[in-house]
């Protein structure tokens, strides 16, 4: 029986996977040479104004590629450690503060909801909205934007280099903070009134019906900056009360 091009262009893609590697050590283990890229960086358009006259900035978003672990070795950290997901931090920081806009966490084996194997996604999308967006559709469909919002980003970009980096797995740690399940939508996040500064992602083993993670966080040497917004003019909104 004749293998099918899709079949063997498969195969080839498996065959060429670049796994990093499990260190076991009795106690901790480590996972090295992890490769975090970051891609698709994009500004999403927000039409406002009485007559949708201007243009202002509701979001940017971004895919960041999952750690590419063989199945075998997320059995063995799930078997040790009870390891059955990744979770990743978000911190933005700007005038040397920082803060945490939150977490999502990508299952090792997720409910399968259509064809194919239940695997960690090889990639997620995050999103991160100015504070007039980020509520609800309603906010979203508003002529004129809570919070007087008019910024715009006129400077982004995608900063650091993907390179090869380890995440240690040790003793649990209780991690509080209710975090988001990573699904087919982007993962969406509160960036405040304005969305200047650099964001950074942390990665750390989770556990996610105990809710621990294992071995602390680890920052991905890859990060988005937004260097500069400036104001947009919207005359028509002057004065105007979204809650009228």
């Amino acid at each position: 029986m004749k293998l099918t091009l899709l079949t063997i262009t498969l195969i080839f893609m498996v065959s060429c996977t670049k796994y990093a590697e499990v260190t076991r050590n009795s106690f901790s283990d480590e996972v090295k040479q992890v490769s975090m890229e970051v891609t698709y960086l994009k500004e999403a358009d927000w039409k406002v104004g009485q007559k949708k006259e201007a243009t202002v900035t509701q979001s940017i978003s971004f895919l960041l590629d999952m750690p590419k672990v063989s199945e075998e070795d997320l059995a063995y950290l799930t078997s040790k450690h009870k390891v059955d997901a990744w979770i990743i931090r978000l911190i933005k920081t700007r005038d040397n503060k920082n803060q945490d806009l939150g977490s999502v966490y990508a299952l090792f084996n997720p409910l399968q909801t259509g064809r194919g194997k239940n695997r960690t996604p090889e990639s997620i999308n995050l999103k991160i909205y100015y504070a007039a967006a980020y509520a609800s559709e309603r906010f979203r469909a508003l002529k004129c934007p809570y919070f007087n919002h008019s910024k715009r980003i006129n400077s982004m970009d995608i900063e650091g280099e993907n390179k090869g980096f380890s995440i240690s797995v040790g003793r649990s740690i209780p991690y509080g903070e209710k975090s988001q399940l990573v699904e087919f939508r982007p993962n969406s996040f509160n960036g405040g009134n304005s969305l200047a500064g650099n964001y950074y992602m942390e990665i750390a083993p989770y556990n996610s019906k105990e809710k621990v993670i294992l071995g602390g966080f680890t920052r991905i040497p890859m990060y988005v900056s937004v260097e500069q917004e400036k104001e947009i003019s919207i005359p028509s909104c002057d004065g105007f009360d979204p809650d009228r």
